[in-house]
């Protein structure tokens, strides 16, 4: 990995400080819904192959149904292989084929994820970022998610999220009123009626949300997090936002050290142009949330009431981390 692409966490924590005066935007993907019980791109495609496999097998046995059981998915899967017709494992096709390859009506597409979703909350991260939203940290967040989990967040946070989808996208223009927050989903949202999964859907962005999001980070930060960078207009669409001349920079968080060749040719590209893009390895959506919060409105007595309250409101669970783990902040005054 290029050593200057990389910004090392802490330094990352104490950049962000120092420019709380100038507005940031973030970009969410499914890993920022990991810890609110939304389930995975992985486990949807799994979820998937075993819904493909148990229509076409209709006598096989109820030993199928644990799809979380790595036999099982063996199993299915050199079945999937023995077709001829699926693509490989692990492959990039694997979410857009999959999905409408089980569902090929658009509205049925819809449904299922409406039920994935049903009486999920959302945890730490979605609860800490509207408190930066309602502190005019935060102005907009872009999302390829369906969960809505910011704007159930931000309601609660006292802040008024305008949500726009691919039905509305002119909406994306409106004046935006001290407390309000711009909440983009870029994939559509399940109470509308468009969403985008496939192939072809998924090979295009509405082009009004391109031109704003070139617009928007022209003097504005943006910090990518929870998101692989698999969806290539998206890229694309970042790729031409920081291309432009502006000062605004690209923090991509990823999870880990590890860091794919899409985004590394994404910072490189960046760079290319001057402007400023840099990957930051993080132990996840929450945690970088909080220790966030923590550095950030350390001295703000008001804004850390507002922290330790939705931290206590939160349900305590584990949170799944990488070999990669951070000392050097300590968030024991916040949680319990």
């Amino acid at each position: 990995m290029n050593e200057n692409i990389t910004l090392e966490y802490d330094a990352f924590l104490r950049s962000i400080k120092q420019n709380m005066d100038v507005p940031h935007s973030f970009l969410l993907g499914a890993g920022a819904s990991v810890t609110s019980d939304i389930q995975s791109a992985i486990d949807c495609i799994w979820e998937w192959k075993q819904s493909i496999f148990l229509s076409q097998n209709q006598n096989a046995s109820d030993y199928y149904k644990n799809i979380k059981n790595e036999s099982v998915r063996n199993s299915i899967q050199d079945w999937l292989d023995s077709q001829g017709i699926y693509p490989a494992l692990n492959s990039d096709e694997e979410y857009s084929f999959y999905t409408e390859k089980v569902y090929p009506i658009a509205d049925d597409r819809r449904k299922y994820f409406q039920r994935l979703i049903k009486g999920k909350e959302p945890y730490v991260g979605y609860k800490l970022l509207a408190v930066f939203a309602k502190h005019d940290f935060v102005k907009a967040t872009w999302t390829t998610n369906f969960d809505g989990l910011f704007e159930r967040a931000a309601h609660k946070a006292n802040v008024t999220p305008i949500v726009i989808t691919l039905d509305n996208a002119n909406q994306i223009f409106r004046n935006q009123s001290k407390n309000e927050v711009l909440s983009i989903a870029l994939h559509g949202d399940y109470k509308f009626t468009s969403l985008k999964n496939t192939e072809k859907e998924l090979d295009t962005q509405n082009e009004i949300f391109l031109t704003t999001l070139q617009r928007y980070q022209t003097d504005k930060n943006l910090i990518v997090i929870g998101y692989s960078g698999r969806d290539k207009s998206l890229m694309q669409a970042i790729k031409q936002a920081f291309s432009s001349e502006g000062s605004g920079r690209l923090y991509w968080c990823g999870f880990g050290h590890e860091i794919n060749d899409d985004v590394l040719n994404l910072i490189n590209d960046i760079r290319k142009t001057e402007r400023e893009a840099f990957f930051v390895p993080t132990d996840g959506f929450d945690k970088t949330m909080m220790h966030l919060a923590n550095t950030c409105y350390a001295d703000n007595d008001e804004v850390l009431s507002e922290i330790k309250e939705a931290l206590a409101s939160t349900k305590t669970k584990q949170i799944d981390t990488t070999i990669f783990s951070i000392n050097n902040f300590k968030t024991g005054k916040y949680l319990k």
